[in-house]
């Protein structure tokens, strides 16, 4: 073999190193993201910090219970309607019904 190929098959077996090691990066990085998207999931904030969500619950309530517009009611219950339809959805695709 000569020095050119000798360079050539070292630079090669570097590269792929490389890229193991890339590929690597990317799928503990992948991981890392995942998990932080699932706990931000409104769902699991609420089953994770229960007295927090208890407390802005009350807070809401108190909110909505001392504005005197009649707006508020039907928005709330529009949001709360949406967050339902929109998590029933999400159980669906994710059980592949």
């Amino acid at each position: 073999m000569t020095q050119a190929e000798e360079n050539t098959s070292r630079i090669e077996d570097e590269l792929q190193d490389v890229q193991s090691d890339l590929r690597d990066t990317l799928s503990q990085v992948s991981a890392k993201a995942e998990a932080a998207v699932a706990s931000l999931r409104p769902d699991e904030i609420v089953k994770n910090h229960s007295g927090g969500a208890m407390a802005l619950a009350c807070a809401l309530g108190f909110l909505t219970g001392s504005i005197r517009s009649s707006a508020v009611g039907p928005v709330l219950i529009a949001v709360s309607l949406g967050f339902a339809v929109s998590k029933v959805f999400r159980n669906e695709s994710m059980n592949g019904k």
